[in-house]
């Protein structure tokens, strides 16, 4: 398990590594993708020093254009764009096999695609930063009123290391918080560690409440033998 000192280094790594890219990622986003153009700037409230950009709307509508090609083509909901196959041959001409990938598939597709995951938005703006940036991040989370939640981070906020053979070997993902927050995630996350230790508490003094009362009966039954 990798401890804070290591994830710190290889943060720094990453960072040294990819410097020179996010120039250039800085300097394409102020043309194709203003709303990600804080890579290595960051802008405050009411910064106009790039607005005249946004007058030439026609590099977005080129990103978008082209975004919508893609998640039509791939993406589309009556193409299916998930299938499960097994790996086994034989397995996969089973028709019980074949009818619950089906089945599995469906369900997948109706948690993926529905209004409370984000999925749809997530993607768009996936596909968009890919077309722009070519490197993407979708992180996928258990939602607090819905199974899963889809959110595409910024490209500022996270890096990627790859193995020998290309794969994603660890993402390292950078968030900011406010003291405020720090203070209330800190608060929720005692409240839960109180409540499990009160319980564990109750639970302790009740199985010793138990032990000691079959103690002191079994001597009490000794006393009058």
């Amino acid at each position: 398990m990798t401890n804070a000192k290591e994830l710190l280094q290889k943060t720094q790594t990453l960072s040294a590594e990819r410097a020179n890219f996010e120039t250039e990622w800085q300097d394409v986003a102020d043309i194709f993708r203003p709303v990600k153009s804080n890579i290595t700037v960051d802008r405050s409230k009411g910064d106009k020093e790039n607005i005249t950009r946004l007058y030439e709307s026609a590099p977005i509508n080129f990103v978008h254009q082209l975004k919508s090609i893609i998640i039509g083509v791939f993406f589309n909901r009556s193409i299916k764009p998930i299938t499960i196959t097994p790996v086994t041959e034989e397995v996969n001409e089973d028709q019980e096999v074949k009818d619950w990938i089906t089945e599995f598939t469906d369900m997948i597709l109706r948690v993926m695609f529905n209004p409370k995951s984000g999925f749809e938005r997530a993607l768009s703006e996936a596909v968009a930063d890919d077309i722009v940036f070519g490197t993407i991040a979708t992180f996928i989370e258990e939602g607090k009123k819905f199974p899963v939640k889809y959110h595409t981070l910024n490209i500022k906020n996270f890096l990627i290391a790859e193995n020998d053979e290309g794969e994603a070997d660890y993402v390292i993902i950078k968030h900011k918080m406010t003291a405020r927050q720090i203070y209330l995630n800190g608060k929720i996350k005692m409240q839960i560690f109180m409540k499990k230790y009160y319980k564990l508490t109750k639970r302790i003094l009740f199985k010793n409440l138990v032990c000691n009362y079959i103690y002191f009966q079994e001597k009490k039954e000794i006393k009058k033998r």
